[in-house]
């Protein structure tokens, strides 16, 4: 990949990180505080959001970045593509706002689930176009290339939702102030979003109406076509927490989304590629750089695949020390879960590249054919497969609706006219991954408890680099990038000496070579 695409890959993965770390010290807290089966409202509830702000962001998150990135003659371009979006976001929240709180005075909400759901949509009604405008402001900031604002204010704004819900939860506030520290989070990072963005562009000409030449349908069109897509990629999320939710109890969906966080955990890296590549073949498409974007989706890919299938041995080697230290007691059947769904998690991590490019094109009617047969698949099995096994099965449904969307989405680039598989070197990867797992495996059933946790991810990696490198999956040339990159020379600055020279040190024992 080049430096440019690797900088803002790596912005990306920076601020992933930073909200994944937040996350992960925050969740178990959460758990603990709620308890499960609280927990399972609130995992109920996030799914409704979920969804939700997929219907009032209409596609903005990924068309902004888009449509900005292009950076087009014409006059006050980003301006206007800021603005039209801005309207849409605002028009859709109000509505489904209005239309949570109508439901809830009606008693909808009520007959549909439980009374004691109606508080939570009261703050849904607030809270859904307030994410909706978090995830725009982002967006544009991105489109920009203003990942070095946007992505520490992603950060903050996780934090602060951690602090704020933690606190309320333990006041007594339950399921309720989890939610309203999200919504006080997210208001706190807009303001802060939106200064960043009027000190680059004029928000005078954004409140103004765009001329009549400019591109609305054309925007629009991308807009609800990304929309459905998002929607059919959110379905694959959430389906199964809803369906469990209605069929089998809040106790089941909480144990059921325990192993969804440990499981979606190992999407950290995929995540950040595909964010970083989105608006940065758009521009290689408008460019027509074919060649080009074959390349990169497909060293995309292969990287993506080398390093999520070191993070699914270790969480398949370390699933049972790993949820018992990490939610505690309640959830025995989650490790089981993890299993199932590992999977599933790998395929759609390799996939998650693929459609980034594939969306930069503009063309999505071969993503959304792809997204849908996958979607389709997961809402079938999820129906047959929960009435008779309940939690184990939506993990095997969710897994192979997961794993479907690598195969669906490598033949829709094709069809598109890259081949993200070209160089994908598959027995190379699998042959360092059997032969990794060895240790790993071995390692995790000669030691116990935390000593488990402690010793055998380290030991993997290291193992795992060496192996790659030595059987080819990943070549010397393919790291200089990455390693040359702007946000790893900064790093090398603020990282102590010590650290740095002992990452130099490693690579060479990897690489046999001086880098």
């Amino acid at each position: 990949m080049s430096e440019s695409v690797v900088d803002r890959v790596l912005a990306v993965l920076g601020s992933t990180l930073g909200t994944q770390a937040i996350t992960i010290v925050f969740t178990p807290l959460l758990v603990r505080l709620l308890g499960v089966g609280a927990y399972g409202e609130y995992a109920f509830i996030l799914s409704v959001l979920s969804v939700s702000v997929v219907v009032v962001s209409a596609g903005t998150f990924d068309s902004a970045r888009k449509f900005i990135a292009e950076q087009r003659e014409t006059e006050n371009w980003r301006e206007h593509v800021f603005g039209f979006y801005a309207r849409v976001v605002i028009v859709l929240g109000a509505i489904v706002g209005i239309l949570f709180i109508v439901a809830t005075q009606l008693g909808v909400v009520a007959l549909v689930l439980n009374p004691a759901y109606e508080p939570y949509f009261y703050v849904l009604a607030l809270l859904v176009p307030l994410q909706a405008g978090f995830k725009l402001s982002r967006s544009v900031l991105m489109g920009l290339d203003l990942e070095s604002s946007s992505e520490p204010l992603y950060v903050l704004q996780q934090l602060l939702f951690a602090l704020l819900a933690l606190t309320l939860v333990w006041l007594g506030w339950s399921v309720v102030g989890a939610l309203i520290g999200r919504l006080l989070a997210y208001l706190c990072v807009v303001v802060f979003m939106l200064v960043f963005i009027w000190r680059k562009i004029d928000m005078s000409e954004v409140v103004k109406i765009a001329p009549a030449s400019f591109p609305r349908r054309n925007l629009l069109s991308y807009n609800v076509l990304t929309v459905v897509f998002k929607l059919l990629v959110t379905s694959l999320y959430n389906v199964d927490i809803i369906l469990l939710g209605l069929l089998v109890g809040s106790t089941a969906t909480g144990s059921y989304r325990a192993a969804l966080v440990i499981a979606q955990f190992l999407w950290l890296i995929p995540t950040a590629v595909q964010v970083g590549l989105l608006h940065s073949t758009s521009r290689l498409w408008s460019d027509g750089e074919n060649a080009r974007i074959s390349i990169l989706s497909s060293r995309a890919a292969r990287f993506t695949l080398l390093f999520t299938l070191l993070l699914v041995l270790g969480v398949a080697a370390l699933a049972e020390p790993l949820v018992s230290l990490y939610f505690g007691e309640g959830f025995s059947r989650t490790p089981e879960t993890v299993l199932y769904l590992l999977p599933g998690v790998l395929g759609l991590a390799v996939a998650r590249p693929i459609f980034a490019t594939s969306q930069g094109h503009g063309n999505l009617r071969p993503v959304l054919l792809a997204t849908g047969s996958a979607a389709i698949l997961n809402v079938v099995l999820n129906l047959v497969l929960i009435p008779r096994y309940g939690v184990t099965g939506a993990a095997i449904a969710t897994s192979a609706g997961y794993g479907s969307m690598v195969v669906f989405h490598i033949r829709a680039a094709q069809t598109l006219g890259f081949n993200p598989a070209a160089d994908l070197r598959l027995s190379r990867t699998m042959a360092t991954a059997a032969l990794t797992a060895i240790p790993i495996f071995g390692l995790s059933w000669l030691l116990e408890g935390i000593i488990q946790l402690i010793a055998v991810p380290p030991i993997g990696f290291v193992v795992y680099t060496i192996l790659a490198f030595r059987t080819h999956a990943i070549e010397l040339s393919e790291v200089r990038p990455l390693v040359r990159s702007e946000t790893i020379r900064t790093l090398g600055q603020v990282l102590p000496q010590q650290i740095v020279s002992l990452f130099q040190r490693s690579l060479e024992v990897a690489l046999g070579s001086r880098i």
